[in-house]
């Protein structure tokens, strides 16, 4: 049987996060890229598609509510997981009228993201709004942030 690394795409206006998302990543096998801008890595997506995107909602320019709303009219089948460090109410239902796996605050936890994109990859994956399951998933990956003591190493 041949199985092949998942490819993760970053997209996130913030160097440092996308470097440690990218650490994450390769720490469990996957393979990854990052973009500093939704534009970019949409301009990038050159009829190959990521197994999932983790997409930061609010960036300079093209937000990611913009790229989110883009992938879902060109690419509806591809995973996203969203993450914001301006959490609220607004956010969060504008967000998850994509349906995206998961709806992540900054910082997070290295295994929030691995529960995600174990979600969002898995043989068979659907987006959260088909699955039976969806709304006991989105509670159970919708997270608060950890506390700053507790942040993720650069």
């Amino acid at each position: 049987m041949v199985t092949s690394t998942p490819w993760i795409v970053v997209v996130d206006d913030e160097e440092p996060v996308r470097r440690a998302v990218l650490r994450v990543l390769q720490a469990a096998g996957m393979g990854g890229c990052a973009y500093a801008s939704g534009a970019e890595f949409l301009h990038a997506l050159d009829g190959r598609t990521p197994d999932c995107v983790i997409l930061d909602l609010h960036m300079p320019g093209m937000t990611g509510f913009e790229v989110q709303a883009s992938l879902a009219q060109s690419y509806p089948d591809m995973p996203v997981i969203v993450m914001t460090g301006n959490d609220s109410p607004e956010s969060r239902v504008r967000a998850m009228q994509t349906h995206p796996v998961a709806y992540l605050q900054k910082p997070m936890r290295a295994n929030l993201i691995l529960d995600a994109l174990k979600i969002a990859i898995r043989p068979g994956s659907v987006k959260l709004k088909q699955s039976a399951t969806a709304a006991k998933v989105a509670r159970r990956i919708t997270v608060a942030p950890i506390p700053a003591a507790e942040k993720w190493e650069e």
